[in-house]
């Protein structure tokens, strides 16, 4: 029993490490803003309904969406890019893909966008043996 908690807190302990490296919120907006995209088009809304051009418009961009939340997620060294892509096919999908999503997918992936190109990482502290100073003093 107890074997199991260690595990967990451990592997919890790991995914927030993970997580607080790379800039996991603007990732996960631009997916999100990507899944709202498809999901407004699949939806029966009588006169919203998208097909041709318009529907894989809004697959397109969806898909690009999707790869730029997961390379912001694996490469954080190219979230500048990612995060500039995310917020041109956010602007994107308010002409291609039926006014964003309604409006919410737009705002998901541009937010996502944003964040992407605000975040910077945080500044590694430099390892010290117990006996020196950070200054290099004894």
């Amino acid at each position: 029993m107890k074997a199991s908690v260690l595990q967990e807190a451990g592997a919890r302990h790991r995914w927030r490490a993970w997580r607080r490296t790379r800039p996991f919120y603007a990732g996960l907006l631009m997916i999100a803003g990507a899944i709202v995209l498809v999901a407004i088009s699949w939806v029966d809304l009588g006169l919203l309904r998208l097909t041709g051009t318009a529907g894989a418009a809004t697959w397109t961009i969806s898909t690009l969406l999707t790869v730029a939340g997961l390379t912001t997620w694996t490469s954080s060294s190219r979230r500048h890019f990612t995060g500039s892509l995310a917020v041109v096919l956010a602007l994107c999908s308010l002409i291609a893909a039926n006014l964003g999503g309604l409006l919410l997918g737009f705002f998901f992936a541009a937010a996502g966008g944003c964040l992407a190109l605000a975040w910077t990482p945080l500044p590694q502290q430099p390892h010290t043996s117990p006996g020196k100073s950070p200054s290099g003093g004894a």
